[in-house]
């Protein structure tokens, strides 16, 4: 019989590497069986005939093609050998546990009756057990998990990773008393250490019997006399009672002890917070900091949890400044640390040198798309659309899969005059995204646009309809494409229809209020379009807004229609001074003369 083995998914990958048949292994075992068929992905199957099922050679045969196939991430075709195997040898056990284990990854309750056979044919296996024990609590079935387990220690009562899965599964069923219960067992074999201690000090703590928590944590003071870690704890607990004085005095004592203990420095900035004395919590928090026994996590997570203390002081700046200079050149190849200090450069108002650190993490990781983004923002703040064009070329080309990024570069792109690059980098990111993505809209909208820009009105049309089948509400569209439908004088009532939503929208956003009312006036309708295009020019706000010549030409064009001709004249005029190329607007002057 094949020999059974301790069975884990380490396991597996490990004896794969070790047993590995050629590809002849499995030609041989079809030609011995040139019927096998696939057997159903559930429920258990009917052995076949004595001859196959007693042929060893074979059954061994599936079993190591399976484990290949378990190897090479082949879960289909391992699930169908082992089935098979089974098939062969009803009882055997690893192959009950190795399959029990596939459909325990699949989610597949036929897993159970796996584990049942794996550990009945090999009871003294703690493997197969435990796996079934895990199994069982991750479905919240721990009365049979816990039977399961008691069974192994009746066996086996030595068994140290037994006891500590029961006292595991106790405590998932809330048995708080019956989880302290078996830790006091493992005690007594392995002795007083950590993890039992503040596992029970934890369910103590669950069953609202804080002495007896403390307790175990004076024990392991005791037992530990030179872990000052456990004197730390113990101070903290003293600071949750509200007892901040005794607190206190241990966290001195420590210091005493061993001045060079970073986390007592953390508990005593919390002691200094909650004794309001700001300072000197921020003075324990840097000392901290700089300790070079505490590792980068640990210092990593108080920078999340008090870096916008350390960046909003102001009394402290300039050691503030170099500390954190300092963990950059301790820590030269760790992004996050570049990043809290790009982020404290960066609030300080010192963008230059922020920007250097945002790049050195580029040069230490250039596939960050959050590193990326933040040199992007940045320039977008200076309104640099030459650089903020420059750098989503370089994010690109370290990350092409980035859609947005390519629309966002086609946006600026036409911002700086470069309509072709636009238009390419648009059609570029909608091969990034599926066809059933909501954001080919944003991208059809701009396509849209550019094709308008670039005279082809045909394909620009073609974009926009293909734009509204997706969000008939976006408003960008709406207004763009009714606007320029009343251009070309085009479907005019449509564009009245799509105008509208958009200002019942937005009722004071003048690009909406200004196309609304030049629908009105290219249908005829001259007081809508007055009424309109003055709500428009009185809700102008923004200097891109009062600088618009278009917004300003429509203004003159309206109210000359509408008899008006010295504020129209003055309106077109404007509409020149703010670089209208419009010919009409001079002709319009010339008649008006």
């Amino acid at each position: 019989m094949l020999s059974q083995h301790r069975f884990t998914l380490s396991w597996i990958l490990h004896s794969a590497l070790f047993h590995k048949p050629a590809c002849i292994v499995f030609l041989c075992v079809c030609l011995l069986f040139p019927c096998m068929c696939p057997l159903k992905a559930s429920g258990r199957q009917q052995p076949v005939s004595e001859t196959v099922a007693s042929n060893r050679v074979a059954f061994e045969y599936y079993y190591y093609a399976a484990v290949t196939a378990i190897n090479n991430e082949e879960y289909d075709r391992a699930l169908l050998l082992l089935q098979f195997c089974v098939a062969l040898q009803p009882e055997n056990a690893a192959a009950n546990a190795m399959l029990a284990l596939l459909y325990d990854a699949m989610g597949l309750d036929d897993a159970m009756e796996y584990y049942d056979q794996a550990i009945s044919s090999d009871p003294d296996n703690w493997v197969y057990r435990r796996h079934y024990v895990e199994a069982l609590s991750r479905k919240n079935r721990f009365q049979k998990a816990i039977a399961l387990v008691k069974d192994e220690l009746h066996a086996h009562p030595d068994n140290e990773d037994a006891l500590d899965v029961l006292a595991v599964m106790y405590k998932a069923d809330e048995q708080y008393k019956a989880a302290i219960a078996t830790l006091d067992r493992m005690e007594k074999q392995v002795g007083v250490s950590e993890y039992i201690s503040m596992e029970k000090y934890q369910l103590y703590m669950a069953m609202d019997k804080p002495a007896k928590g403390i307790a175990e944590i004076d024990k392991l003071i005791a037992e530990f006399p030179n872990d000052d870690r456990y004197q730390v704890f113990r101070g903290n607990i003293y600071m949750q009672q509200n007892q901040p004085d005794q607190a206190y005095a241990i966290y001195r004592k420590v210091l005493a002890e061993n001045p060079e203990n970073p986390f007592v420095y953390l508990a005593l900035s919390e002691y200094y917070q909650q004794q309001n004395q700001p300072d000197q919590a921020l003075n324990a928090i840097m000392t901290a900091l700089e300790n070079k026994q505490l590792d980068l996590e640990t210092k990593l997570g108080i920078l999340v949890q008090y870096v916008d203390k350390l960046i909003d002081s102001e009394e402290h700046t300039a050691e503030i400044d170099t500390l954190l200079h300092t963990m950059v050149e301790l820590y030269p190849l760790e992004e996050q640390v570049y990043s809290f200090y790009a982020m404290y450069l960066e609030r300080k108002g010192r963008e230059s040198e922020a920007e250097d650190a945002l790049r050195t993490m580029l040069d230490i990781n250039p596939k960050n798309k959050d590193t990326w983004q933040r040199l992007v923002v940045n320039a977008f703040a200076r309104s640099d659309y030459r650089e903020v064009a420059d750098i989503l070329k370089d994010a690109l080309a370290e990350c092409p899969d980035s859609p947005q990024w390519y629309l966002m570069r086609s946006v600026v792109c036409y911002e700086i005059g470069e309509a072709d690059e636009a238009l390419q980098m648009c059609l570029t990111g909608l091969e990034y995204l599926p066809e059933e993505s909501a954001d080919r809209a944003d991208f059809y909208v701009q396509l849209g646009d550019l094709y308008y820009k670039k005279k082809q009105k045909k394909e620009a049309f073609e974009y926009y309809e293909k734009a509204m089948e997706i969000a008939p509400g976006n408003l960008l569209l709406l207004n763009n494409y009714a606007y320029y439908l009343a251009v070309e004088n085009q479907d005019l009532k449509r564009a009245e229809r799509m105008s509208a939503k958009t200002v019942e929208a937005e009722p004071q956003n003048p690009v909406y209020l200004d196309t609304y009312a030049w629908i009105f006036y290219r249908q005829g309708d001259y007081s809508l379009a007055k009424f309109y295009i003055e709500r428009a020019v009185d809700n102008l706000k923004q200097e891109e807004e009062k600088n618009d010549p278009e917004i300003w030409e429509h203004y003159g064009f309206i109210l000359l229609a509408t008899g008006d001709e010295q504020k129209g004249r003055e309106a077109l005029q404007k509409a020149l001074e703010l670089g209208s190329e419009n010919e009409a607007v001079r002709q319009k002057l010339q008649e008006t003369e």
